[in-house]
């Protein structure tokens, strides 16, 4: 499920100092720039990680803010890698440790390209954000069992899969689709309930990468599923499940 060269990228970066500063700024081959400005501490983030962080997002042209996340007061939930966000935060949170801070200089191919994303934020707009890894959330896990053909499933990309889903703990199956003969079909990152939005978290970025044909295993913690709520009768309160997937099809 590695976005191609993504590490590769960050550990080949060159070495630039940045004016005025001292601070040490890498440069990648994609045109990302970043900078470390808090250290961070324990495990570095890295490509397949569901991370949470803080950011504020500024043009780079004239300093305008557009984005900060610590005015909610809610942090950014992503998977690195798996296309959810922009492609300059995949890449520029790897390495990354909890509590670290980072400045990334992103390119507007990198970022939101000729997309109008409102008044603050014009079309093939080079911006920087001063990102914080909040935490690299426990738990998770995805692992491939048999590799498919064709293109990778994407984010946003509509698929049909057959799944069978266990409690971690005890394993008792609760659902499959395979009980009632029809493929589950749903959007990556929708919420059409027409195309079986809503579907949870650790999902959505857990088929991302597969292929048609393909088959994963998906260690999902109770944050990445069904909380603390659960979902009654079947899974109960706070309960790790996993789930067996097969990728049959994607439709774009």
């Amino acid at each position: 499920m590695n976005r191609t060269g993504t590490t590769t990228a960050l550990v080949a970066g060159l070495c630039l100092i940045a004016a005025g500063c001292g601070e040490r700024t890498i440069a990648t081959p994609s045109g990302l720039k970043y900078t470390d400005l808090t250290p961070g501490k324990g495990d570095e983030a890295k490509t397949g990680d569901f991370v949470e962080v803080h950011s504020v997002g500024r043009l780079q042209s004239d300093d305008t803010q557009f984005e900060n996340t610590y005015d909610s007061k809610k942090p950014v939930l992503f998977r690195v890698g798996s296309g959810e966000v922009i492609r300059g935060w995949d890449e520029g949170v790897v390495g990354m440790r909890p509590g670290g801070k980072r400045k990334l200089y992103v390119p507007a191919m990198l970022g939101f390209g000729d997309r109008n994303m409102g008044v603050l934020l014009p079309p093939n707009s080079d911006v920087v954000f001063e990102i914080e890894l909040v935490r690299i959330v426990p738990g998770f896990k995805a692992e491939d069992l048999k590799e498919g053909t064709g293109q990778e499933a994407r984010w946003s990309d509509v698929v049909e899969v057959n799944y069978t889903g266990w409690l971690k703990e005890g394993g008792k199956k609760f659902d499959s689709n395979l009980d009632r003969g029809d493929p589950f079909v749903f959007q990556i990152g929708g919420r059409d309930p027409r195309l079986g939005g809503g579907v949870i978290r650790g999902w959505e970025g857990g088929v991302v990468g597969m292929k048609a044909g393909g088959k994963r295993k998906l260690t999902i913690p109770a944050e990445l599923a069904y909380g603390k709520q659960g979902h009654p009768p079947a899974i109960p309160p706070d309960a790790d499940l996993v789930f067996d997937v097969e990728l049959l099809k994607i439709n774009k």
